[in-house]
């Protein structure tokens, strides 16, 4: 029996509830939204232009906690956007940097890791 492709899921599963511990602290928080804006940098890494930024609004609560703050974003409350995801908007550029798609992107990879694991195991 192989356990390659259910390991990797159960991997994937704490790493989604880690990752969303850990953004629920406010410092750790603000610093995944400056990266979120850094994926957004044009040449030269600048960004440039009135950022908004569109989160849960328990999120933004949080981020009112935090010891650096964000106050060069317009921030947006929006309950469509989980707890810990934001969607950037930079003048005519949007980075979909919701939660679930992160999630998403690493179970895919972790089951192609898994996938090709189970194929060499087969050999």
């Amino acid at each position: 029996m192989n356990l390659v492709a259910p390991l990797a899921k159960a991997a994937v599963e704490m790493a989604g509830q880690l990752a969303r511990q850990h953004l629920a602290e406010p410092d750790a928080l603000a610093a995944y939204v400056e990266t979120v804006i850094q994926s957004s940098a044009g040449p030269g890494n600048e960004v440039s232009g009135p950022m908004t930024v569109h989160m849960n609004p328990a999120d933004i609560e949080t981020l009112k906690r935090a010891t650096t703050p964000l106050s060069h974003l317009s921030l947006v409350g929006d309950d469509l956007v989980v707890p810990g995801g934001a969607s950037l908007r930079v003048m005519d550029k949007v980075v979909d940097d919701r939660f679930e798609n992160r999630m998403r992107d690493v179970r895919e990879a972790a089951l192609t890791i898994a996938a090709d694991l189970s194929r060499r195991g087969r050999e």
